[in-house]
């Protein structure tokens, strides 16, 4: 194949696996919460004296943009001790932004007696969140509960802590807590053991689901903490909790008098510090797909080290007639480069399509290996913007066939090319993006990456069937140009350029 009639695509052409016919969506900023249109639950009365009950609950919601997330709905009993919930993850009909959410709500044998009532939440894709009041509506919100109720929270008759000191100056040590429960009617359904420093703030908890010995009705739970290597050196007060399997719990916790002495030395009761941050790119915009932000955080911390980096980005704002508050976040557990004593952790926020636009406000949460944890909130912002589309280089090849060139971006400081071969273009996952990325990056082989020209002598063989071409372009914000599909879906590859 001769240079004159190799194949080669620039990014406008790539229209195969996007589709012909779609047609533009005009690209809005969701600030609504999802809004309830129905609901109903099925059976209306419920007598859980021989056994619990489940009882069915439908919601239709509405979310006209990003769609709904998913749906809680929760019945509270007559004195609001007790609740019981249920979770829809995905409509059961319809679509997420108009479909109806059922699922199950389990009445537990022994249930407060008296009438229920029903509410819950919603949230869409983008954060918004919705209390959701069926009365309110005028849909039927109230549940006639019959029981042989079980009024009594569990109680704590005993409790020990094994073994009761510890030495962590070099490693983490392991304490069973021992907590002797009683319920006369429905029994313990779980209990907690909490450990807390007396300064620091640090703290560990374990929690049991069913006993070690006895029964739910007077039994051991026993369950095994960590205190972390270098924690905070002292005495170590205890908390337990319980809750019944009629849903009581205590008031307050227990507070139980053995405590647990902790020798530690050296010992770490300091935060980590962060010392640097960034975010890429600085400027998105979602109008017509959900975008990655990439944070960059160094940190340094002695001695435990690191355990992870949260970057958050949110957004509150007046948006008449409602305040809106939108937040997304990521999480890194190990260090992309250095230590966990100084090193760098990076992880990637994706701020979903319909985000509300303007300037998002950064965050950043360590917490060390020891337990300690603390915030810092940076002065960086991300401007988002969901009423427009990403710009995108508009290149195409010079009549020698091997020179691809395209217009000036303004603002831009260098351009990235990327290649790839006709015959990756396979989408076997139906995602509508090809499986393997658009292409590899083409800059070790361009003398000049701040000109507008790539020339490309390879030829492509028979067996590829083609090159095709995409180009990128850096500013201060960071890199964008890839641009989106015609199905929303953003453009990746799988190695960006350095």
């Amino acid at each position: 194949m001769s240079p004159s009639i190799a194949i080669r695509v620039a990014v406008a052409a790539l229209l195969f696996l996007t589709g012909f016919g779609g047609s533009a969506l005009l690209a809005e900023c969701d600030t609504s919460v999802p809004v309830l249109t129905g609901f109903s639950f099925n059976p209306p009365a419920v007598d859980t004296s021989a056994g619990p009950q489940n009882v069915t609950c439908s919601m239709t919601l509405e979310d006209p943009l990003s769609g709904v997330a998913n749906a809680v709905l929760e019945f509270t009993s007559p004195d609001g001790n007790s609740r019981q919930s249920c979770t829809a993850a995905a409509p059961a009909s319809g679509t997420r932004q108009n479909g109806t959410w059922s699922c199950v709500v389990t009445l537990p044998r022994y249930a407060p007696a008296g009438v229920w009532t029903a509410d819950g939440l919603a949230t869409d894709a983008v954060g918004n969140l919705a209390l959701i009041n069926p009365a309110s509506g005028g849909f039927p919100s109230l549940l006639t509960v019959a029981s042989d109720s079980d009024n009594v929270a569990p109680a704590l008759t005993a409790f020990s802590l094994q073994p009761g000191s510890v030495d962590v100056s070099a490693v983490a040590r392991n304490v069973t807590c021992n907590m002797t429960l009683t319920d006369a009617k429905s029994g313990v359904a779980n209990a907690t053991c909490r450990l807390y420093a007396p300064d620091s703030g640090q703290s560990v908890v374990c929690g049991a689901t069913a006993p070690s010995s006895g029964t739910r009705n007077n039994g051991v739970f026993s369950c095994v903490l960590a205190i972390p290597a270098h924690a905070d050196a002292g005495t170590w007060y205890a908390e337990v909790n319980a809750i019944d399997q009629a849903g009581n719990a205590p008031g307050l916790p227990f507070d139980p008098v053995p405590t647990l002495a902790v020798t530690s030395s050296p010992e770490d009761v300091t935060a980590p510090s962060l010392t640097s941050f960034d975010a890429n790119p600085k400027t998105i915009s979602v109008g017509a797909a959900q975008k990655p932000v990439v944070c960059t955080m160094g940190v340094a911390d002695s001695p435990t080290g690191v355990d992870t980096a949260t970057c958050r980005l949110n957004i509150f704002a007046f948006i008449p007639p409602d305040f809106v508050s939108q937040a997304q976040s990521c999480t890194a557990s190990a260090p992309s480069s250095g230590t966990r004593n100084s090193g760098t952790f990076e992880c990637t926020v994706t701020v979903p399509r319909y985000s509300v636009e303007g300037a998002w406000a950064s965050s950043v949460t360590l917490a060390d290996l020891a337990g300690n944890s603390t915030v810092y909130s940076e002065a960086l912002q991300i401007n988002v913007n969901c009423a427009a589309v990403d710009v995108e280089t508009n290149c195409h090849f010079a009549a020698d066939r091997q020179s691809l060139v395209w217009d000036a971006i303004a603002g831009a400081t260098r351009y990235d090319v990327y290649r790839g071969v006709m015959t990756s273009l396979v989408d076997t996952n139906a995602d509508h993006l090809p499986d393997t990325g658009y292409g590899s990056c083409q800059n070790s082989r361009d003398g000049n990456l701040t000109d507008l020209t790539f020339v490309d002598t390879d030829i492509p063989t028979t067996g590829q069937k083609g090159f095709f071409y995409l180009v990128a372009f850096r500013t201060t914000g960071g890199t964008m140009g890839l641009g989106s599909n015609s199905f929303g879906a953003p453009r990746t590859v799988p190695s960006p350029c350095p």
